[in-house]
């Protein structure tokens, strides 16, 4: 039987990292170990440059991908509904004729494709990765700590009738995707609590991280034996997010440098800058787990930013399994990442970074990586996160289906 990954942000077409990797990085593992029981596709939104609605094919990773040209945001109705997508997916369903299908970020291919699923009367999965689903917002997880247990309220803009109104529509529509599927998962404890709060049963699988060691000839390439290198997950120069660092980096703080990623750009040269008289390099962004491994080595810390929407407590929890430092937001999903090793600090993003003791504390210590595969390791590794949702498969299609190819 044929299980259909249905995810906004898939290679090569986007390079949003977080969402693009980590869905792919599961259906390596999921064809890798369980290849000669199902087979995959995957479908996602497609460029830009497609024309809208068109539909193309192509490999990757042993893998056929098919991707929907969409409309820009403005031609879509309030982000979760899409007359033209709904057109698409129907003929995608004619050619593939999946018999489950796994819905992960659909943020712009909208939730229509759910309700297509449930017209041809087709058991599905929904992986929440975020608060889009009952909010419209990215990243749940990096709400204050709060939220967590907080249940929303469509009241809330009472203020402002026609949206109030337009929050209760997409939430009756959205509950009706959700309502209708045959399990919903999670990827952190955090969201986990959030969606119960808001009457949403949910079970917990995190994004698997890959067993990753540092590499030695990328290692040497900014530290010059007495530097510290402070990876950035954004551009330091521009993003809202990097104020609080931006102002922590101070002339007494001569030993360090920076790298940085630029989310825009998937090719081309370093681009080297200064920041209040430190050196910044700015790379491409990765599309693959090399990338992140070559970015990993050859940073000593790595700074996530409190409203990152290009990473995740998914990229906080590979950083600490390479054998990095984490500085992470005191806040959602972070906080687990990061208390339970002794590779990371937590801020308070309203408040002064002291990125000083930081340093001091970082230039004393000494800590060797984690092994996810260890059995002693309580991070999720990326086998044990694909054998999970194989077995949940299993329990929708039963063993016979699962037998018939």
């Amino acid at each position: 039987p044929l299980i259909l990954v249905v995810a906004s942000y898939y290679a090569p077409e986007h390079i949003r990292y977080d969402p693009m990797l980590t869905v792919r990085r599961l259906v390596a593992a999921l064809k890798a170990q369980h290849g000669e029981r199902y087979s995959y596709m995957v479908v996602s939104a497609g460029s830009a440059k497609d024309a809208k609605n068109e539909i193309k094919e192509h490999g990757l990773d042993g893998v056929n991908v098919i991707s929907i040209g969409i409309a820009d945001k403005v031609e879509r109705l309030n982000d979760y509904q899409s007359v033209r997508i709904t057109k698409a997916f129907q003929k995608i369903l004619d050619y593939t004729r999946p018999a489950l299908i796994h819905f992960h970020h659909l943020d712009t291919l909208s939730a229509s494709v759910v309700e297509v699923a449930q017209a041809n009367d087709l058991p599905y999965l929904i992986t929440m990765y975020d608060g889009w689903w009952l909010t419209g917002v990215d990243a749940s997880e990096q709400c204050p700590a709060d939220r967590a247990k907080a249940a929303i309220n469509p009241f809330s803009v009472l203020a402002q009738p026609a949206a109030a109104n337009a929050r209760l529509e997409r939430v009756r529509y959205l509950i009706t995707a959700i309502a209708g599927a045959a399990g919903v998962y999670v990827a952190s404890e955090y969201q986990q609590r959030w969606l119960t709060a808001n009457g949403v049963e949910s079970r917990c699988i995190p994004e698997g991280v890959m067993p990753m060691t540092a590499d030695s000839e990328n290692q040497s390439t900014d530290n010059d034996g007495n530097s510290i290198v402070i990876g950035y997950a954004g551009n330091l120069r521009k993003d809202r997010g990097a104020a609080g660092l931006r102002t922590a980096v101070s002339a007494e703080l001569s030993n360090i440098r920076f790298l940085d990623i630029d989310f825009n750009r998937i090719r081309g040269q370093e681009r080297r800058h200064r920041i209040q008289g430190h050196s910044l390099i700015t790379l491409p962004v990765w599309s693959d787990d090399s990338g992140l491994r070559a970015f990993l080595s050859r940073v000593d810390m790595l700074f996530i930013p409190a409203d990152s929407d290009g990473c995740s407590d998914f990229i906080a929890r590979q950083a600490i399994a390479m054998g990095c430092r984490v500085i992470a937001p005191h806040s959602g999903a972070f906080r687990a990442s990061v208390c339970g090793t002794d590779q990371g600090w937590l801020y308070a993003p309203e408040r002064a970074l002291p990125l000083a003791e930081i340093v001091r504390e970082f230039q004393t210590d000494s800590i060797r990586p984690a092994d996810p595969d260890s059995p002693d390791q309580p991070v999720w590794s990326a086998l044990r996160q694909a054998e999970t949702y194989a077995e949940c498969y299993q329990d929708i299609l039963g063993p016979a289906r699962a037998k018939n190819l």
